[in-house]
């Protein structure tokens, strides 16, 4: 399978040799995927994949929300700007989702991004 993961939707990369296991965001649900590849002879494919990854994300911490749930909060930079994502283990409803807009936004002024 030829798949293609824009590093603004990675998440996170680990090397269990021979395996590279990489996290991303889905585009359309918000949800996190993980894909796994073998890899015969990786050579600079492992470090490269993870420095990356860790070189776009800006800020990356889950946040317990009370009442509702674990949401990561990550931040990431797509050339000059910077892109908010969150991602909950819980699927999201209005009410939540308010929840999350709140706590969003009161990390964004805290951390001045």
């Amino acid at each position: 399978e030829n798949l293609r993961i824009p590093w603004e939707l990675a998440l996170s990369a680990k090397w269990e040799e021979p395996v590279l296991i990489v996290v991303s965001q889905n585009s359309h649900t918000g949800a996190s995927n993980t894909r796994a590849w073998s890899i015969s002879n990786p050579g600079q494919v492992p470090d490269a994949v993870r420095e990356r990854i860790t070189a776009s994300q800006v800020f990356d911490q889950v946040r317990e929300i009370s009442g509702i749930g674990k949401v990561r909060f990550l931040a990431r930079r797509i050339g000059s700007t910077i892109t908010w994502a969150t991602i909950a283990d819980f699927e999201i409803s209005p009410s939540s989702q308010t929840h999350i807009d709140f706590e969003l936004t009161a990390l964004r002024d805290s951390l001045g991004i």
